[in-house]
Parts: structure tokens; sequence; C-alpha cells
């Protein structure tokens, strides 16, 4: 039986970008948002007021300061990028949500 000693080592002076895990953060209150929205939709058969308009604002625009947080966030040196591309692509994945909600309601008019 072979056993495995080798260490997994972290390179010193390595980090995790701190835009990059806002931009994470703020993916994830993109999604809260919409999910938010949603919930109210439904309990209300379609029938939501304004405060359904604001959430979906609301994760339009912060999935959009995600996508620029986390593109920033690429800039900085000797750090890892895991939460940055994470971010980038589920606020990406958010704007792009966002936005064909936006053109089928306005398709509808």
């Amino acid at each position: 039986m072979v056993i495995n000693t080798r260490k997994r080592k972290r390179f010193s002076g390595r980090y995790n970008t701190r835009r990059g895990i806002a931009s994470f953060a703020i993916s994830i209150a993109s999604l809260i948002f919409l999910l938010i929205g949603i919930v109210i939709s439904f309990n209300k058969s379609g029938n939501a007021n304004g405060i359904v308009g604001i959430m979906g604002t609301m994760a339009f625009a912060s999935a959009l300061a995600g996508i620029i947080t986390g593109l920033r966030s690429f800039k900085d040196r000797d750090g890892y990028y895991l939460f940055s591309w994470i971010g980038v692509i589920t606020n990406g994945v958010m704007f792009l949500i966002m936005c064909g909600i936006i053109i089928k309601g306005i398709m509808m008019f």
C-alpha cells in the first residue's frame, strides 16, 4: 500500500482578490433580488405592484456592477482568481436573464 505523503503548498503572498470576492457577493445579491421578485409575483398571481419592478431593476443594476467589479479584479497581481471568474460568469448570466426579461416585457406592449 502506497501512501501519498505530498502536501499541497500554497505560495506565500497570494490571496483571493478583494474585488473578486466582492463580485461573487454581488452575484449572490443579484440572485436574491431576482428570486424575491419572482416569489412576490407568483404569490400575487402576476398582479404585483412596483416592488417587483424595483427588485428587477436592482437585480439588473447589481449584475452590471458585479461584472465591472469582477473584470477589474483581474488587474490585481499575484492573486487567486477563482472568485473573480465565478463572479463574472454568474453576473453575466444574471445580466442576460434580466435583459431577456426586460425585452420580453417591452415586446408585450
